[in-house]
């Protein structure tokens, strides 16, 4: 299926894309000549914009999935200020919040109160409407005035990881009068 991998000097990247396709041929897979034969800086890959051709690699919703998130989210607030919603449309919202996770990490959040507004009575009635809570349209007026700036700054690709090595462990026990 897809693949992809990167580095930060052009040479390399080729020699790392050249191995995986001999590796993948090795192990018979037959490659597909639909990709592109050279790195790029940017690239399409699982409905996300990656950005090779910055100090970090990151991540970005594509412009097009940004725009439709958008016109999602200020129909709802607009129809939320006046009345119900459709809960079709509001799940709709809640499943571009999802898909955004990768770009924007904070989209993880932005979709609990949406989801809740639509599940809080048990069952959805899918054609029927829900009401927003306040919360919801709290984070619906997030999406529409801060989603953008975060999409344009990217959640980085590789996150370093924030386990340490130690040298030495210590092993204590309490008792009822001292720590031994």
């Amino acid at each position: 299926d897809d693949t992809l991998g990167g580095h930060k000097l052009f040479g390399a990247a080729v020699w790392m894309r050249n191995a995986q396709m001999i590796e993948f041929e090795e192990l018979g897979f037959s490659m597909s000549a639909k990709g592109e034969l050279l790195p790029f800086p940017k690239q399409k890959f699982l409905g996300m914009v990656v950005h090779f051709g910055q100090p970090t690699p990151r991540w970005h919703l594509p412009a097009d999935k940004e725009e439709k998130l958008r016109k999602v989210a200020q129909k709802l607030w607009e129809e939320s200020l006046v009345s119900e919603v459709q809960c079709r449309e509001a799940a709709s919202c809640v499943g571009k919040l999802m898909s955004a996770v990768k770009a924007v990490p904070l989209s993880r959040l932005l979709f609990r109160e949406l989801n809740w507004s639509i599940y809080s009575k048990g069952e959805p009635q899918w054609g029927g409407t829900v009401r927003l809570s306040e919360e919801a349209r709290e984070d619906l007026r997030w999406v529409l005035h801060c989603f953008s700036t975060f999409n344009r700054q990217g959640a980085p690709i590789w996150i370093s990881s924030t386990i340490l090595p130690v040298d030495k462990v210590l092993v204590q026990d309490a008792g009822p009068r001292a720590i031994g």
